[in-house]
């Protein structure tokens, strides 16, 4: 039953026991199906056809569903937020041609943020949310900590980025690797507003 809540919640709400989500033109489909912990529960298929395109996990830890899918307008990208840890998320870009299914190389974006500091790695926190296309760019939500420390960002505010970062993704550009075009500063959310993670932000 908790299997089929965190679909509904992050997919649009399904009932059966089976969700699936289609690109908005229809010729792509995300199945997932309930499986054994150390089993693949995603499927990415030719909506036509029926044919398994990718088969993957859907999830690192604990909630096996995407946090947030999001198609590019021209349903040639798709842009997946999975948990990698009890206190990370990160985000990846699938490609669509035809019934060729791959992955989008992305820039090391954390890095550029980290940078702003001297910093090589950061704090335990990490999250990615928000994500929203327009045409060929993809923007999303980039927040965690500089340095180890209470995962309250109310407890040590000056602790915590807050960044937009933008990346460009095009089959004219470069089909296999996105581009980074900018990475900026947004203000911190007030006490007790949530980012996507289930933590303050």
């Amino acid at each position: 039953m908790k299997y089929l809540l965190t679909i509904a919640i992050f997919l649009g709400g399904f009932s059966s026991a089976i969700a699936q989500k289609t690109s908005p033109d229809g010729r792509y489909l995300i199945e997932y199906f309930e499986a054994l912990p150390n089993e693949s529960n995603v499927k990415f298929k030719n909506a036509k056809s029926g044919k398994t395109l990718r088969q993957g996990f859907s999830s690192g830890y604990e909630e096996r569903s995407f946090r947030e899918v999001s198609w590019s307008p021209d349903s040639r990208f798709l842009a997946l937020v999975s948990r990698g840890t009890k206190t990370t998320s990160g985000i990846e870009i699938l490609r669509f041609t035809g019934d060729s299914v791959t992955e989008v190389m992305i820039p090391d974006y954390l890095l550029n943020i980290l940078g702003r500091k001297n910093l090589v790695s950061g704090g335990g926190h990490h999250w990615v949310s928000n994500v929203r296309w327009t045409g060929s760019l993809i923007t999303f939500r980039c927040w965690g900590q500089w340095a180890n420390g209470p995962g309250d960002p109310d407890i040590e505010p000056d602790n915590w980025y807050h960044f937009d970062v933008t990346l460009e993704v095009s089959h004219a550009v470069s089909p296999d690797r996105a581009r980074l075009t900018s990475v900026s500063a947004v203000p911190r959310k007030g006490k007790g507003e949530q980012d996507g993670s289930g933590n303050g932000g």
